[in-house]
């Protein structure tokens, strides 16, 4: 209607032009060009019509604009790329619109894109599609710099409060803030790095903390401000990912210095809200992260990440009951996990201070409170998990030198737990091996802990049988627990043994007993990273050999 276009036909544009693979004879180039050219005059024609009475019930008219940003995102991915002002389907693009230079094209483009940021506020799909382009928009230079040339888009940037972006304040579109902001805050990175620019940039969001200290605390936990701070914990993300290198990080740091205890002490005193908690979790996740080196060594920050784990490890469990497991009680355990391996990993944080091992050891205790059923059935959780006590075992054992027994022997439970049921999930099991592995290389750290248990022969029994002969295990643990007791040693020779024995033709276990002793006398006496190369040669070697005996079948025990 008033466009002679179908419904469809945005998406079939679309689809034409991202599937015709590398054919870019002139036929091509004239079809894409105007294909390309007739979409951006049917946004002329369009535009106003999302903003007429009943818009956001007409669904042909919704499904018409996702085709349109769909058509614009295949064509940015197709053509608009690195010297792409050569690209020859942009340059007929622009003959037939008579565009006064081919970065006109791109200002169109953005110009479509301010309009759906405008206008369908209430659509997800449109809203969250349209800021997917426009983060692919400054994926170039060249194109940023257009993107600055519009009035609306510099507002975005620099007086932002004085746009109106209904779906900022919408809770269904929470990530969109993020995303958003995110795109922004690139934007605003190349106009530089000093504080007059992070200030005006981040005023809505220091305009927020502003009403956060002046509110009661007894008044934190209603709707209006537990919505305020879920928006501004995703903004504040959005700027931490787009935020790579040193210069940006520390911009965005130096703002944040006199605010971020702001966030802490909302965390702790506002009553449990899972939306609340988890948000402002993946905030400090994102800031928290030594992306790219980006992080220069800061005692103010680690005084920060300090007191965030601090406060998260002393925050109440929800009731029993909660509707929702995983975002109730789970969820947040996920993220402080992340969050805690990334600082480990950041090695931007005195682990030895007092402070800080008071705040992991309260984690650890979090940790050492989940059941191991719920541990396994969530595959986030688990691979978290798994990742923060490889990181602890492999290079931070004096950190666990001072945990209790008893939950050092609750984390290694954990790890028992899931080699008994590997199947479950396999990149789950594989974590497992790498933290035993850690923890079999550096037992002599651990022996007050281990001494007179039957902990590393438990190991030894599940993780024989399990990599061996089967590639799709990490078979790192095999070496050290071949090296560092005797018990282990003799428990890998009586696994052997057991193989042996089910071959049924003479001829080929004697063949099979050929294969064991060349790769034991292979076997490195040491845990060096050139004997672990070796090893894992050795091992491949001996599985070529082994497993025809064996039926030719992968055997997992």
């Amino acid at each position: 209607e008033g466009c002679g276009v179908e419904t469809g036909d945005g998406i079939g544009v679309g689809v034409v032009v991202a599937g015709h693979g590398g054919d870019f004879g002139e036929e091509v180039v004239t079809l894409d060009a105007q294909f390309g050219a007739a979409v951006l005059q049917m946004c002329e024609t369009l535009r106003g019509r999302a903003s007429l009475p009943g818009a956001a019930q007409d669904e042909q008219l919704q499904h018409l604009e996702r085709a349109i940003v769909f058509f614009f995102r295949e064509l940015r991915r197709m053509f608009i790329t690195e010297d792409f002002m050569q690209n020859k389907v942009l340059l007929k693009m622009q003959a037939l619109l008579q565009a006064e230079s081919l970065l006109a094209v791109v200002r169109a483009i953005a110009t479509k894109v301010v309009a759906n940021m405008q206008q369908w506020g209430s659509d997800e799909t449109i809203i969250s599609d349209t800021l997917q382009l426009f983060s692919e928009l400054t994926l170039d230079p060249l194109t940023i710099e257009e993107l600055k040339k519009i009035d609306f888009i510099q507002m975005l940037v620099l007086k932002r409060g004085q746009c109106a972006l209904p779906f900022l304040n919408s809770h269904q579109l929470i990530k969109a803030r993020c995303n958003i902001h995110r795109t922004l805050a690139k934007i605003l990175l190349t106009m530089g790095h000093t504080a007059d620019l992070f200030n005006a940039f981040l005023a809505p969001q220091a305009e927020t903390l502003d009403r956060l200290v002046s509110t009661d605390r007894s008044a934190w936990g209603t709707e209006p401000l537990m919505g305020a701070v879920i928006g501004l914990a995703s903004d504040l993300k959005g700027v931490g990912e787009a935020c790579h290198t040193e210069q940006a990080y520390s911009a965005l740091l130096q703002w944040l210095s006199s605010r971020f205890l702001v966030l802490a002490d909302y965390l702790q005193h506002c009553p449990p809200n899972p939306d609340v908690t988890n948000r402002l979790l993946k905030c400090y996740r994102e800031v928290f992260h030594n992306r790219r080196s980006r992080i220069p060594h800061n005692p103010l920050l680690a005084q920060y990440v300090t007191r965030v784990l601090a406060v998260v490890s002393q925050r109440k469990a929800p009731a029993e009951g909660a509707s929702d497991v995983w975002k109730a009680v789970h969820k947040p355990l996920y993220l402080t996990l992340v969050l805690l391996d990334r600082v480990l990993g950041g090695r931007y944080m005195d682990v030895t201070s007092a402070e800080f091992r008071k705040a992991l050891f309260g984690v650890l205790e979090m940790m050492c409170g989940l059941p191991t059923d719920d541990l396994l059935a969530y595959p986030k959780l688990s691979r978290a998990y798994f990742c923060l006590v490889g990181e602890l075992f492999d290079r931070h054992s004096s950190l666990l030198q001072d945990v209790p027994a008893p939950a050092f022997m609750k984390l290694c439970d954990a790890l028992l737990a899931v080699l008994k049921k590997p199947h479950v999930n396999r990149r789950m099991a594989n974590r497992a091996l790498s933290a035993i592995d850690r923890l079999c290389t550096a037992h002599d750290t651990f022996r007050p802990h281990i001494h007179g248990t039957d902990l590393l022969p438990q190991f030894a029994g599940l993780v024989f049988p399990l990599c061996l002969f089967d590639a799709r295990w990490n078979a790192a643990p095999i070496l050290p627990l071949n090296l560092v007791r005797e018990d282990t040693k003799h428990i890998f020779l009586r696994y052997l043994e057991t193989v042996s024995g089910r071959i049924a033709s003479d001829a080929q276990r004697q063949q099979f007993s050929v294969a064991v002793r060349e790769f034991l006398e292979g076997i490195p006496g040491t845990l060096e990273p050139s004997s672990r190369e070796a090893f894992n040669k050795q091992l491949s070697a001996f599985r070529s050999k082994a497993l025809p005996l064996l039926g030719g079948q992968e055997t997992s025990g």
